[in-house]
């Protein structure tokens, strides 16, 4: 048989075998649907939308088994290395204490050098967990410059803290930490952000949709047993920002 029709028979299968379309098939969800209605049923089987990582639902746990290794193939559970050994800018995205030591920990192993360093992050209260190990501060932007200060990283690199406000009761979230960033006008020729799994891809969907520059986005693996409903919650997000609206997002 000739080459080309073999590659347009196995083309096909090859397109279904992935892992995506694995975990779709899991959730009875079509793989001939359009994917403006794939991205309608996972944001309505897998967000929790208006809730915070540590109040999800535990869901779908009884398909671990089977979810696990189809986020590994998708680049969810491992490490992600920096491609370069120098950057102009590096970001540090915000996050919980453990997860922003665990980023800044990275960076520091990771052996690379950079001009600027940036922390993202925002004036959320911190939770009690957090407090009981740094009980003199408040909140989330205070807790990163604590970080940044203890830590091995270079202090003679410039370095800036984006600190943004509560939005009302919603607690400023990666979208509204970097849309402050861009406020100041960065152009960097180059630009890596820190952030760790099962992050990297989500945030990664995020940077990419808002600024104006390419940016690398890395991280450290998973640590610990995330839930499967905020794997997917995760995954959910990723994707809508890769094509989805996110207006709605930002309230």
């Amino acid at each position: 048989m000739d080459m080309k029709w073999i590659l347009i028979f196995l083309v096909p299968f090859f397109l279904f075998a992935k892992p995506q379309e694995d975990l779709y098939r899991l959730f009875d969800i079509p793989a001939s649907s359009s994917q403006e209605e794939i991205l309608q049923t996972i944001q309505r089987l897998w967000m929790q939308q208006g809730k915070e990582r540590w109040q999800f639902e535990t869901k779908f746990e009884e398909l671990r088994s089977k979810v696990w290794p189809l986020l590994q193939e998708m680049g969810m559970i491992d490490e992600i290395k920096p491609s370069k050994t120098h950057y102009e800018t590096v970001l540090v995205l915000g996050a919980l204490l453990s997860r922003v030591q665990d980023r800044v920990d990275y960076l520091v192993s990771c052996g690379i050098s950079f001009d600027q360093l940036v922390f993202l992050s925002g004036e959320r209260p911190l939770l009690d967990s957090e407090k009981e190990k740094l009980p003199h501060l408040r909140i989330e932007s205070e807790m990163v410059r604590w970080v940044y200060e203890h830590s091995d990283l270079p202090k003679d690199v410039s370095v800036l803290f984006i600190e943004v406000p509560m939005k009302g009761e919603r607690r400023p979230n990666t979208l509204d930490t970097i849309n402050a960033w861009l406020k100041t006008d960065p152009h960097p020729a180059t630009c890596l952000a820190i952030s760790n799994q099962p992050y990297v891809h989500y945030q990664g969907a995020v940077l990419d949709r808002l600024l104006p520059f390419s940016a690398e986005t890395v991280g450290n693996s998973v640590k610990g047993t995330p839930t499967v409903a905020l794997m997917l919650d995760t995954l959910a997000r990723e994707m809508t920002y890769k094509y989805g609206d996110i207006e709605w997002l930002q309230m």
